[in-house]
């Protein structure tokens, strides 16, 4: 199979991700899993088949990949009860064990993992996401594009969605849709912080698209763009935009509503200097000047009071952050094992928090008790290699190719600051989004690219 041939393949098996896994629950149910799985098979096949994966990525971030996927396999080593014993924690279980051992007369598996089925659970999660990033930085320029704006439009699709609930919670669409409904402005997500998340990481790229398009110069003639044809495009992409802005507001999620103000903050001033002069600048005010505007007539005030009322669920977080850093400091280093968080909690939950508490609300303290040491190395890995991504990109000119690509990236960091309130990565339908952003991120810039920066090339240019 060719090149080409199989590029188109990969790209729509993505498509395919991108409309199937949203609708259904957020990938929260066993058929999403199971495409997903499927999908991510086949996408590994396909790449590793044409083999031209290695030029596309940097070897820091593959051996990031490489660790993300030996981790949980790692902690389904078996070993002897002698050793397993001496493992940090684990003596909370010998009255259980021996008890399993003499009266039942069964023989455990003994993992490096506490619960070992979990940690397998954790290593069929993880597989589509390595195999998302690895197939996105091998799709050329027009593919990658393509899918960019199949995110854009699935985002203001969600982003209606939430509006309609938001303004006619029974509709019957609603229900056709299964989009849960009644409680709050949630698309098909399961609640409105995890939609809230989706569509924040889409902002970055509707700004810096419709900047871009505002900037657009007509070109050489390889460019037959007329007036009428810039004009629609930056229309579409503006609408596209207000949509998702409007969207993000109305999830009504807190976390949500500051981070759409700090993509705002990063990514215009980012954008508006390599686009078009003053007059991006104008543009630019009007965008934030109609947002506001639509925002305050819509009525900002139901969002501003969960501001300032003080709920709850806030001192419920705290307790969970303190009870996770308990757990964590019995189970340091080796941690209990990837995925065995909420069993793992439950025997140190407080007896006054009566609620089941499946997630840290902190992707970052729960990955510390589940893999110890290990968590914070993959951690710093990640931070690194992040900071390669931008590093990689220095030089290159700023075509269609580099707004996507800071816009990406900008969109990463606001899903890693969402991650320390929030447990949005174990949504798989963000988990999928955000490995395409990675994917988009850490490509590495085309020869195109890095030699062109002083004359321009068409810009579709790639390896």
């Amino acid at each position: 199979m060719s090149v080409t041939k199989t590029q188109w393949l990969t790209t729509g098996i993505i498509t395919l991700l991108f409309l199937a896994i949203p609708i259904l629950y957020s990938g929260r149910t066993l058929e999403s899993l199971f495409i997903l799985e499927a999908a991510a098979l086949i996408l590994l096949l396909l790449v590793f088949w044409t083999n031209n994966w290695r030029t596309h990525i940097s070897k820091l971030s593959l051996l990031l990949l490489f660790l993300i996927f030996i981790t949980p396999l790692v902690y389904l080593i078996p070993l002897p009860y002698e050793w397993w014993i001496e493992l940090p924690g684990r003596e909370r279980y010998q009255a259980s064990l021996q008890w399993l051992t003499q009266q039942a007369n069964l023989k455990p598996y003994l993992a490096i993992s506490v619960i070992p089925y979990k940690t397998v659970h954790a290593f069929l999660a993880m597989l589509p996401l390595i195999a998302i990033v690895v197939a996105t930085t091998t799709l050329n320029a027009k593919q990658r594009y393509y899918l960019v704006i199949l995110l854009l439009v699935l985002a203001s699709f969600q982003a209606v969605l939430a509006l309609m609930q938001y303004t006619n919670p029974n509709a019957e669409v609603l229900k056709w849709l299964s989009a849960d409904t009644g409680r709050s402005s949630q698309g098909t997500y399961r609640n409105r912080d995890h939609l809230a998340t989706f569509l924040v990481i889409c902002l970055p790229i509707a700004i810096g698209l419709t900047i871009y398009s505002i900037g657009l110069k007509t070109r050489d003639h390889e460019h037959r763009e007329t007036h009428e044809w810039r004009i629609s495009t930056t229309l579409f992409y503006l609408v596209l935009l207000l949509i998702i802005l409007v969207g993000a507001v109305f999830t009504r999620s807190r976390a949500g509503v500051l981070l759409t103000i700090l993509a705002l903050l990063i990514t215009l001033p980012t954008f508006a200097p390599h686009m078009g002069g003053r007059k991006t600048f104008g543009v630019v005010a009007s965008i934030l000047g109609l947002g506001s505007a639509l925002l305050a007539s819509i009525g900002l005030v139901p969002v501003l009071n969960r501001f300032i009322v003080a709920s709850p669920a806030e001192d419920e977080r705290w307790r969970m952050f303190a009870t996770t850093i308990k757990a964590i400091k019995e189970f340091f280093p080796v941690g209990s094992g990837p995925s065995t968080f909420q069993e793992i909690y439950r025997s140190f939950q407080p007896v006054e928090q009566l609620h089941f508490i499946n997630h840290a609300h902190n992707d970052y303290l729960e990955l510390i008790l589940e893999i110890g040491a290990l968590g914070i190395v993959l951690l710093l890995l990640t931070l690194v290699v992040y900071i390669m991504g931008w590093v990689a990109m220095w030089g290159t000119r700023w075509d269609r190719e580099r707004i996507i690509k800071v816009a990406a990236g900008i969109g990463i960091l606001l899903f890693m600051l969402h991650a320390i309130l929030e447990f949005t990565s174990h949504t798989p339908a963000n988990a999928m989004f955000l490995a395409f952003l990675a994917g988009l991120f850490l490509k590495l810039p085309s020869r195109a690219q890095l030699a062109s920066n002083h004359h321009h090339h068409h810009d579709d240019d790639d390896r």
